[in-house]
C-alpha cells in the first residue's frame, strides 16, 4: 500500500527527469495521472507509460505494421528514476521489480531494471542489479 508520503516523494523525483522527456514526440495524461510518452524514430515507436499513482512504470516497442509490442517490460513500485546526460548521451535509468507472469505485491523478487537511451540513439536496455 503506497502511502501519501511515498506518492509525494516519487512526485518530486519524477520532476528532476521533465527536461529529458521533452525529446517524446507526445505526451498524454490522464484524469488518473498516468502519463504515456511517446518518443517516434524511422524503425519503431517506444511508450513509456508512467502510474505516478502507485509508482509502476511500463515500456513497450512497436514496429510498423504489428499491434502487438515486439518488447513490453512492466516494473513494479520503481521509486527510483534517474536521468542522465554524460558522454554516452541522454537517457532514464529506472529501477524497480520487474513483472514476470501474474505478479503480487510483496513477492519476493529481484530488484530489476532498464534504461531508455533517447539521444543520441534510442536503445532499451534492460538490467539487473547485482548483489541484491
Amino acid at each position: 500500500m503506497t502511502n501519501n508520503a511515498d506518492i509525494i516523494a516519487a512526485g518530486k523525483q519524477r520532476l528532476a527527469y521533465l527536461d529529458i522527456l521533452e525529446l517524446a514526440s507526445a505526451i498524454e495524461e490522464d484524469e488518473f495521472r498516468t502519463i504515456t510518452y511517446t518518443f517516434t524514430t524511422p524503425v519503431a515507436t517506444i511508450q513509456l507509460i508512467d502510474t505516478t499513482l502507485d509508482g509502476d512504470v511500463t515500456v513497450s516497442v512497436f514496429v510498423a505494421g504489428q499491434d502487438t509490442p515486439l518488447l513490453h517490460l512492466e516494473l513494479i513500485d520503481c521509486k527510483n528514476i534517474s536521468a542522465v546526460d554524460d558522454k554516452r548521451g541522454k537517457y532514464m535509468e529506472f529501477l524497480g521489480q520487474l513483472k514476470i507472469g501474474e505478479y503480487s505485491r510483496g513477492s519476493s523478487r529481484k530488484e530489476a531494471g532498464f534504461r531508455l537511451y533517447l539521444e543520441p540513439f534510442v536503445l532499451l536496455e534492460p538490467y539487473f542489479r547485482s548483489g541484491v
